[in-house]
């Protein structure tokens, strides 16, 4: 379990990093956190339970953080401080422990493109957008309030890879073959 892992304080560049947070601690700091971010309907927010099967990462002031699963992908990625930098603060624990990550390709934030000049990672698969799978996971409500702030952004599917990566178009009722394509590259 998680909570059984000791945990350790990552001094990096402007944020002090507690590794193998609890699954608790963390769900809750990422949700306070999530309620005061600007793309607040991007954010990547995972039921308690998941997060006990993954490795847990917060900022010493309970504002920042990020948590990779088992199988190396980087998932709910937050910083509501007013610290800068935090992306680059965290890219080596990211390009050594990560292999996937998915984002949407917001109007608010170019994700994709941060993620691929902070942290190197390519986008492997983009799937058009989806409205019945955005409301089967998050409800109607936020899926309309989604379109109203973003349109209908695409999921862009990135990998950390050396290999030479061709971007491929998925159709929005292709989202398991657009995750096929994106992790034979891994």
């Amino acid at each position: 379990k998680m909570e059984n892992e000791k945990q350790k304080f990552l001094n990096l560049e402007n944020f002090t990093m507690i590794e193998n947070v609890n699954a608790k601690t963390f769900y809750n700091n990422f949700v306070k956190s999530a309620k005061t971010l600007n793309n607040k309907e991007l954010v990547d927010i995972h039921s308690v339970n998941e997060y006990k099967t993954t490795k847990n990462y917060i900022s010493k002031d309970g504002k920042s953080g990020f948590s990779i699963t088992k199988s190396g992908d980087l998932i709910s990625v937050f910083n509501s401080s007013n610290k800068r930098g935090f992306l680059k603060s965290i890219a080596d624990i990211v390009k050594q422990n990560v292999k996937t990550l998915d984002c949407y390709k917001s109007k608010i934030q170019d994700l994709p493109t941060m993620y691929n000049k902070i942290f190197g990672f390519k986008i492997a698969s983009v799937l058009d957008f989806n409205y019945d799978l955005l409301v089967e996971l998050h409800g109607k409500e936020y899926t309309d309030n989604f379109i109203k702030l973003h349109g209908k952004a695409p999921v862009i599917f990135m990998v950390n890879t050396g290999k030479e990566v061709v971007t491929k178009h998925f159709n929005c009722n292709e989202y398991e073959k657009a995750l096929e394509y994106r992790n034979s590259f891994c």
